[in-house]
């Protein structure tokens, strides 16, 4: 499909693939899964990403090996009652923001689901491209409540100051106490 794809672009195409997706080719070969290849050479067009499930509910971005992860999971939700749409993205860049767009538009909430790293990974970047063309489209609690569950506030500052100091009166040691809040 990479290969194929790169002979007709003008740009360059670095397909890798891990271990585990090999297996996974390897074992979906080997037990001639539903999901046919046809027998005809065809080409993906890698700028798109693809439609493998319709929905309604929620979006799941997903890529490489987690597509099947993700296709499993989905079964299970709509046997749930949930409607998930579930796309492929196919291109890690660029992004196929038209086809994201339109579901974040249709569905009001995303779920991206990937191998990489949170820092610096795909799904950071994905994340970013949504924030900064789709926020108003995704459902979302207010910010105020947001802010109480994700900053520390004054109530919480206090009860660790407190904390800390009935721990040094009741140990009645010059010990270091060290306490972190974090958000």
């Amino acid at each position: 499909m990479g290969i194929g794809a790169a002979m007709t672009g003008l740009r360059p195409v670095i397909e890798g693939m891990n271990m585990g997706f090999q297996l996974l080719a390897f074992n979906q070969i080997s037990n001639n899964l539903k999901e046919r290849l046809p027998d005809e050479d065809y080409i993906c067009n890698l700028e798109e990403a693809e439609m493998v499930r319709p929905g309604e509910h929620v979006t799941i971005l997903t890529y490489s090996r987690m597509r099947y992860h993700v296709m499993q999971a989905a079964k299970t939700l709509a046997n749930k009652g949930y409607d998930p749409e579930v796309i492929n993205i196919r291109s890690l860049k660029p992004f196929d923001v038209h086809t994201i767009g339109n579901s974040v538009k249709k569905t009001h909430r995303v779920l991206i689901v990937e191998e990489c790293m949170r820092t610096c990974g795909i799904g950071a970047s994905l994340t970013s491209a949504i924030n900064e063309d789709f926020q108003d489209y995704l459902d979302s609690p207010y910010a105020g409540t947001l802010e109480e569950w994700t900053v520390v506030q004054p109530a919480q500052i206090v009860t660790a100051v407190e904390q800390l100091c009935q721990l040094f009166a009741a140990t009645k040691t010059s010990t270091n106490c060290l306490t972190t809040l974090l958000s």
